[in-house]
């Protein structure tokens, strides 16, 4: 058939596109690996909180009869609108 040739070398095209690009992966997974090391030696944490988790979040609502936990930054309970310290 005259397409097999053809339809094999874009297999082997694709193959070994996939190849490539998942040895850059690993190259990449172990390069930040060893940075973060690195960098946990050095005296960083190794991991950043993430945006918008800064010191107010985890804020327990003071009425006894809500303790809701609110795991975003807000100035009133959520549940039943009190004040969070």
């Amino acid at each position: 058939m005259p397409g097999e040739p053809f339809i094999f070398i874009v297999v082997l095209i694709l193959g070994l596109a996939a190849f490539f690009f998942s040895i850059l992966y690993i190259l990449a997974r172990v390069v930040g690996f060893v940075f973060s090391g690195l960098g946990r030696m050095l005296g960083g944490s190794g991991r950043r909180t993430p945006i918008g988790h800064g010191a107010s979040a985890g804020l327990i609502c003071p009425r006894e009869g809500c303790r809701k936990v609110e795991n975003r930054p807000a100035r009133f309970c959520s549940q039943c609108g009190a004040r969070l310290m």
